[in-house]
């Protein structure tokens, strides 16, 4: 599968890797190695967060229409579950 070559080298499926298929996309996510999560630090979701809403409104306008759709549609499902992860 093309996606699974593009992570050849990348993280480590060993500590977790995850493929979902989607309506329009396939996606596949995977664990960074110890190595690879140093420089970054500990990973943090921030869709549904206002730092989210911020990253997303400074790069909206070099977005394509149709990809405007699904980064609206993350970020409102994204709020909706924080939502109630706080009930």
């Amino acid at each position: 599968m093309e996606c699974l070559a593009a992570l050849e080298g990348v993280g480590d499926a060993s500590l977790g890797e995850w493929e979902e298929r989607g309506e329009t996309a396939y996606h596949v996510r995977r664990r960074l190695t110890p190595e690879e999560q140093a420089p970054i630090g500990d990973a943090c979701d921030i869709r549904g967060s206002a730092e989210g809403q911020e990253r997303l409104s400074r790069l909206w306008r070099y977005l394509h229409p149709a990809v405007r759709v699904f980064a609206s549609e993350e970020i409102v499902s994204a709020a909706r579950a924080e939502t109630g992860r706080r009930r």
